[in-house]
């Protein structure tokens, strides 16, 4: 039989080119980061961006119907059509005390934040993370607390993948928007009344890298411990040493400047300063990911796709590293393929089951900031909307996580296909590394008449 390690350099004939294994497309998102940051068109900024943040900034409004017409005006000079129809109804559900303090306070404190972007880039402008640059780029949350200022005002330069001007635009998904809204808001109000210790931390975003297969030690068995959890959520792990998981899109941050309200997109909401990403990062490659440190989260939620809802404050437990100077978080974004629901059998081709390991392998890869020891967070990476396998995904996590050395959390989300997830971890510990991977690429011949789980009980009970 021919090895993993004489294998994986077929990974390598992998076009760089996403599109070369993505099965149709996974986002109606297709724009590259700018190339530069905050001032794309600093002219514009100085004219007409600067004084609809100082008028904020100033209070030249009397009340709130006030500021809502000069904001229509902006977007209409900008020759933006959406309204801000989901924004009112936001704010008409405040209680009174915080509608008070949403037009006296807030809307000010945050238009001036939104202007320091001028002053926290002087001498440093925004890195972009461009693809295969394994550069990091480093920020501290007051930095990205402005830049995130500037998307609520629709003072970065206009995209609508790059405002958050779609969720004020009603009536497409307005609960959904107005929750979105409510996660921002409360993470704004934490950030603006923070200490100065705290606004100086450091969030750290790097560009991950596939090592070449040379460096692999394949264990000769699939040795990596597994924890199984049914009713908890990756963002329940909160020890030091946990990796959370984000089953990004191509495009980071997928939908979450838009109404997308699944994994990604919850994650981001509720730990706002992942949107940075969606700023400074080009798209994911095929043999890349990214790692985001020192990121928090400020909200919990309940629900999840249509029933998603803010549910309250959330105060992060995790503590700082004082060596980097930033909070000892860690979320690393890999992209898994996008099937139609007319060719899912694709799924099961060598190639593509290769090409997801090695995206795995490179998320998962030890580094700096996520050293040998720390465990994978995950779960079913690439099912849902993408369409994967769940059960053929949770093995290849598996395979990744011995092949990395590192231990792995496994949330199934009450997922059905999963039941029986507990006997497989039983059946395939300590079995063959070699032998798994053989079962599972020549599973394709059997999808029609077994399940992946099916067919690998048939196929450890028969070679023994």
């Amino acid at each position: 039989m021919t090895s993993l390690v004489e294998e994986l350099p077929q990974l390598n004939q992998l076009s760089n080119n996403h599109s070369s294994t993505s099965i149709g497309s996974n986002s109606n998102i297709s724009i590259n980061a700018p190339q530069t940051l905050p001032f794309q068109k600093k002219e514009q900024w100085n004219k007409l961006y600067k004084e609809h943040l100082s008028a904020i900034a100033q209070k030249t409004y009397t009340n709130i119907e006030d500021f809502f017409d000069s904001f229509d005006k902006f977007l209409q000079v900008l020759k933006i059509k959406q309204n801000l129809q989901v924004l009112r109804v936001f704010y008409e559900q405040l209680d009174e005390a915080d509608q008070k303090y949403f037009i006296e306070e807030f809307l000010p404190s945050l238009a001036i934040r939104a202007l320091e972007l001028e002053t926290l880039f002087l001498n440093s402008p925004v890195k972009i993370l461009k693809q295969y640059d394994s550069t990091p780029s480093i920020f501290t949350k007051r930095q990205i607390s402005s830049v995130l200022a500037n998307m609520f005002f629709g003072t970065i330069d206009y995209s609508k993948y790059r405002t958050l001007i779609q969720w004020y635009d009603g009536p497409y998904r307005i609960e959904t928007k107005i929750e979105k809204i409510k996660c921002l808001y409360n993470y704004f109000k934490r950030i603006l009344s923070a200490s100065e210790e705290h606004l100086n931390l450091f969030i750290i975003i790097q560009r991950l890298q596939y090592v070449n297969q040379n460096n692999y030690k394949v264990p000769p068995t699939l040795n990596s411990n597994i924890k199984i959890f049914t009713d908890k959520r990756i963002e329940d792990f909160l020890q030091s040493q946990h990796i959370h998981i984000d089953f990004a899109n191509q495009c980071i941050g997928g939908g979450v400047l838009d109404t997308g309200r699944v994994q990604e997109e919850i994650m981001f909401v509720t730990n706002p300063e992942l949107l940075i990403c969606c700023q400074i990062c080009e798209c994911i490659e095929d043999k890349e990911g990214i790692l985001i440190t020192g990121a928090e989260r400020y909200s919990s939620y309940t629900g999840y796709s249509q029933t998603f809802a803010f549910e309250d404050n959330f105060i992060d437990p995790r503590g700082v590293d004082t060596q980097r100077n930033c909070k000892q978080t860690a979320v690393i974004a890999i992209d898994a393929l996008f099937f139609h629901e007319h060719i899912l059998a694709l799924q099961y081709q060598p190639k593509m089951i290769f090409r997801e390991l090695i995206k795995a392998l490179t998320g998962f890869q030890i580094t700096d900031y996520t050293p040998k020891g720390h465990q994978i967070v995950t779960g079913n990476w690439g099912c849902g909307s993408f369409h994967g396998d769940v059960q053929l995904k949770f093995i290849i996590q598996w395979i990744a996580c011995s092949m990395q050395e590192r231990d792995m959390i496994y949330c199934t989300f009450g997922n059905e296909h999963l039941a029986d997830i507990q006997k497989i971890v039983t059946i395939l510990k300590g079995q063959s590394t070699e032998k798994v991977i053989k079962a599972i690429k020549n599973y394709k011949e059997s999808s029609e008449k077994f399940t992946v789980f099916q067919y690998i009980q048939k196929f450890f009970s028969n070679s023994h």
